[in-house]
């Protein structure tokens, strides 16, 4: 009687256990069929200088390429403040490679240049002279009335 009672007991468990993984499986199907999942899926993450996305974004990153998502990142800077340009760089590109983002996949905007005419242009022309948008209600002034 008491080995009838524990074959009912494993045979629920193990059916338990099979209706179990066989809805996991499903719901994974229907999430990769609708577009939520999957190789095709690609990312691109936005950073404003290196660390950030190991600070900020890791959990994520690291998610999604779980989901077998494309990672892409985009610096806007390569962290060059303190004259450690270069290994802020090495720093991003080693980061990326534990969090799973190919080196192909990682572009940094290095455009000190620009800035540096940015800024001399800036100072060449002196001091901007701003005019005030009038308070009207109507905000014909901007165009928008």
């Amino acid at each position: 009687m008491e080995a009838m009672w524990l074959l009912c007991v494993a045979v629920a468990v193990l059916a338990w256990g099979f209706l179990w993984v066989w809805d996991s499986s499903e719901r994974m199907k229907s999430l990769e069929q609708g577009g939520r999942l999957g190789a095709e899926s690609r990312t691109l993450l936005v950073i404003a200088h290196p660390d950030d996305e190991a600070m900020f974004f890791a959990p994520t990153v690291l998610g999604l390429a779980r989901l077998r998502h494309w990672v892409y990142l985009l610096c806007f800077s390569a962290g060059n403040y303190y004259n450690q340009g270069e290994t802020r760089k090495k720093e991003l590109l080693q980061s990326c490679d534990v969090l799973g983002i190919p080196l192909s996949s990682v572009m940094i905007i290095d455009n000190r240049l620009s800035y540096l005419r940015l800024m001399c242009l800036s100072e060449a022309q002196g001091p901007q002279q701003h005019t005030p948008v009038s308070q009207s209600s109507d905000y014909s002034s901007l165009g928008m009335g």
